[in-house]
């Protein structure tokens, strides 16, 4: 494999070269107003509140004519003693973010090739592409998906659930598993209220109550309670943080992202409190988002995926969010090796 540095390719249509600060505004702009499938988890606004030493940044920036037409926010990662550009790792969704410009067969498919193309002279031996779902793109991104495929691009799917308000009753019970109402019942009669976390000391009892939910799984949260007050002051009306209240105590929580050009909620993080497992605060916290999403005027409201990195389902929690009225929609990851 070629081993040189590079800084830029001109390839066909296409300027390539590595992302750098000068082009932060430019970036976030492209990604906001003139991408079809970009969202504020590829903003350098939103990349940007991790410590840059937490990943190696290789981000990409693809020009025509001197105008930006896609991006690719990335990150080094090195896999037996291989570099591996991946999709960038403080984003839950990253891949190629294009413009209406380039969703032209042959526009699309040289895109992808001089991007590679530009990798590999740089060194890489793995590319991942974790793409945005249709969900929280403008428009579907079927051509972008065929032309990785035809370029040997492997795909790997996620199967992610989410209601549609076209589809689901106002009256948002009746969308409920029999099991389910009865349980949503149950929390009101309780008295269960939905607040909206304010102090600091709300924020570490929310992270103290995912801390236990994740630890069951063998895992710990990605963010701090402080990087969690940081992404708050940075996305502003983009990031929301909600608990449910019972007898006093905070019973479950959730973190929410706002994709406002899409009309979407997305839940990012959802817990309950362990102790309280038997009043069910977690059927009482989906009902109030769905709840609060239909009131604010949401199109969609999307509780993330039901399998594991590996493809396979959990069982468990795939039917938990169907007995919502959910329904599903598949995330597509492209790799390749070079």
């Amino acid at each position: 494999m070629r081993q040189r540095k590079v800084e830029w390719v001109d390839m066909a249509d296409y300027q390539i070269e590595w992302y750098n600060d000068v082009y932060f505004d430019e970036w976030d702009m492209f990604i906001q107003e003139k991408s079809v499938n970009g969202t504020m988890l590829q903003t350098r606004k939103f990349l940007s509140y991790h410590p840059k030493e937490r990943f190696k940044d290789c981000s990409v920036v693809v020009k025509m004519k001197g105008t930006i037409v896609a991006v690719c926010p990335a990150c080094e990662l090195t896999e037996d003693g291989k570099k591996v550009f991946m999709s960038h790792g403080g984003s839950t969704y990253g891949g190629l973010i294009v413009s209406l410009g380039v969703c032209k067969i042959e526009k699309m498919d040289q895109l992808i090739k001089a991007v590679e193309h530009f990798l590999l002279d740089a060194g890489f031996s793995k590319i991942i592409y974790k793409q945005t779902p249709d969900l929280l793109s403008e428009s579907k991104n079927d051509l972008l998906y065929f032309c990785l495929q035809y370029e040997g691009y492997e795909e790997q799917q996620e199967l992610n659930l989410y209601i549609d308000f076209e589809k689901y009753s106002e009256q948002i019970i009746k969308n409920f598993y029999k099991g389910r109402r009865s349980c949503v019942k149950s929390c009101m009669s309780r008295g269960m209220e939905l607040k909206e976390l304010q102090s600091k000391e709300e924020f570490g009892k929310f992270h103290q109550i995912l801390k236990e939910n994740l630890k069951k799984h063998g895992k710990s949260p990605v963010h701090t309670v402080e990087e969690l007050l940081l992404l708050k002051a940075i996305l502003k009306d983009e990031i929301e943080f909600w608990y449910v209240e019972f007898e006093g105590r905070m019973a479950a929580g959730a973190m929410v992202f706002c994709f406002h050009k899409v009309k979407c909620m997305h839940t990012h993080y959802l817990a309950a409190d362990l102790q309280l497992d038997e009043y069910s605060p977690m059927s009482f916290l989906y009902y109030s988002m769905i709840d609060h999403a239909m009131h604010q005027g949401y199109r969609k409201v999307s509780w993330g995926i039901a399998t594991d990195h590996d493809g396979n389902v959990n069982w468990n929690l795939s039917k938990t969010k169907e007995s919502y009225g959910s329904i599903h929609e598949i995330n597509r990851t492209y790799v390749k090796a070079v």
